[in-house]
């Protein structure tokens, strides 16, 4: 399940099954993932910044599929 919020310029989609997050602000995406700490107190943070490149549209079936 997939909650939505929105405060001005920034969106936040909440993914509740795996506790994740992806932050949206100016054109911009960040994956957050918050860690949980091991027994030596280190909390592994997954952090990524979600870049929106294409390098070559979609040619055949695939482009069908996808409906370009």
């Amino acid at each position: 399940m997939i909650t939505k919020k929105k405060l001005g310029k920034v969106e936040v989609e909440e993914d509740i099954q795996d506790a994740s997050y992806i932050i949206k602000k100016d054109g911009k995406e960040i994956y957050f993932k918050p860690g949980k700490q091991d027994e030596m107190g280190i909390d592994d943070d997954i952090i990524e910044v979600i870049e929106k490149t294409v390098t070559k549209k979609a040619g055949g079936g695939v482009a069908r599929l996808l409906g370009e």
